[in-house]
């Protein structure tokens, strides 16, 4: 949960066995984040769990 917005994603993950690790482009959001790059990386720790980790770059403050 994110208090200020909601962070978007997308990229093609394919589940074939766990665990797996993917990469996906940050491609904006809501709110504070409405203008977010940088990617998502995600971890497969078991069939149902997945440890994502958020490497998001700041906007610049000249846009």
């Amino acid at each position: 949960m994110l208090a200020d917005g909601d962070i978007t994603a997308q990229g093609r993950v394919t589940f074939i066995q766990a665990p797996t690790d993917f990469d996906v482009a940050i491609i904006g959001g809501t709110g504070s984040y409405r203008r977010a790059t940088g990617w998502l990386h995600g971890h497969s720790v078991n069939g149902t769990d997945t440890q994502v980790t958020l490497h998001i770059y700041p906007y610049p403050v000249w846009h």
